[in-house]
């Protein structure tokens, strides 16, 4: 079943429509709510978490890419979920992916429009970068894989990682100030 389908489904209150937005992005939300989370049981409850959130949110909403919709509301929802179970054991991996990015953008990306209007100007940013540099700014940022993680996908050391995701953070924070988004 394609997305359209999926979101009229969603539209007419179908319950079928969880069961196949679980059957299409199921899998890919859960490995990436686990990468966050690194625990089965919480990765879970993010991803059924993250159905209700679509459930209650299409209609209103009706997303251009459904797959990207409910992937970015289960990560908000896991790194939330990392967030209050680390305010006492501090997993700091994580949470500092966010953190590396506000350095870009600063304070003002957690207003809605502006983060909105930041996704496709990240979009534009992705598209000037070369396959390598932009495979690793996602795989560090969109998929939490870690340094190490990462240069063992690439054949190569993760001080070579961290020194590449530093300039691409530094290339993307000029190309924000140049296009006046900061």
């Amino acid at each position: 079943m394609n997305d359209k389908e999926i979101i009229d489904l969603f539209n007419s209150r179908d319950q079928r429509a969880v069961a196949e937005l679980q059957s299409k992005y199921g899998d890919y939300i859960k490995t990436v709510s686990y990468r966050i989370l690194g625990d089965v049981q919480d990765a879970d409850e993010c991803v059924n978490d993250a159905y209700l959130a679509v459930w209650n949110s299409i209609p209103p909403d009706s997303p251009d890419d459904l797959g990207a919709y409910v992937f970015r509301i289960c990560r908000n929802l896991s790194v939330d979920r990392l967030r209050r179970n680390t305010a006492k054991k501090r997993r700091a991996d994580i949470i500092s992916i966010d953190d590396e990015l506000d350095e870009c953008v600063g304070e003002s990306a957690e207003d809605e429009y502006i983060i909105r209007e930041l996704k496709t100007v990240i979009n534009s940013f992705l598209k000037t970068l070369k396959k390598r540099e932009r495979d690793i700014f996602l795989l560090r940022y969109y998929f939490s894989y870690s340094a190490k993680e990462i240069a063992e996908c690439f054949g190569t050391d993760d001080d070579y990682v961290r020194v590449l995701l530093s300039r691409t953070r530094k290339k993307l924070k000029e190309f924000l100030q140049k296009e006046g988004h900061i």
